[in-house]
């Protein structure tokens, strides 16, 4: 909970009183609505970055330690949500955990990396489950970076930075 809570630059405390019993507390700064950008923001400065997780908790904080970055992120819960936002909304990379609700994270992949619109799309897996090496990597359509919960923060950014900076360079490829 203390790392959780810091990494969203809070604080995280308890106050005892003998006889009386315990208060613990957690202090916030105050998040900001981020608003979805609409389709015509692709000539935008802002970078938009679609989250795809389906911890809400961590969800979000993955869209706040980005918007801190200068990102907008969106964040959708299910595969089919993926879908919808991808095909109405122009993204410069994805966060991408391989077990989301309604069907799998790597079929996802490669179907996004299959269509023209999105064929160029990064994608950074943030995922429990380690990246299988023996796979061959072709396999791992679009993906520049695989990241393991629990995640170090300053890697996701700067993965998301050099994902969302450039043209699309396959991780292992």
């Amino acid at each position: 909970s203390k790392q959780i809570v810091e990494q969203m630059g809070g604080h995280i405390g308890l106050d005892t009183m003998l006889g009386v019993g315990s208060t613990f507390w957690i202090e916030l700064p105050e998040q900001q609505p981020v608003e979805t950008a609409a389709h015509d923001d692709r000539k935008a400065k802002t970078k938009r970055i679609l989250i795809c997780e389906d911890d809400d908790n961590l969800a979000a904080l993955i869209q706040l330690m980005l918007s801190k970055e200068g990102y907008v992120a969106d964040i959708v819960h299910t595969v089919p949500e993926a879908r919808r936002r991808l095909m109405s909304g122009f993204y410069d990379a994805m966060t991408l955990d391989v077990t989301l609700p309604l069907g799998d994270g790597l079929d996802l992949a490669r179907e996004v990396h299959g269509q023209p619109e999105t064929k160029d799309l990064p994608i950074i897996v943030v995922s429990g489950s380690y990246r299988d090496e023996r796979k061959d990597p072709r396999e791992d359509a679009g993906i520049v970076d695989w990241i393991v919960k629990p995640f170090d923060k300053d890697r996701l950014v700067r993965s998301v930075e050099k994902a969302a900076s450039g043209p699309l360079k396959l991780a292992h490829s």
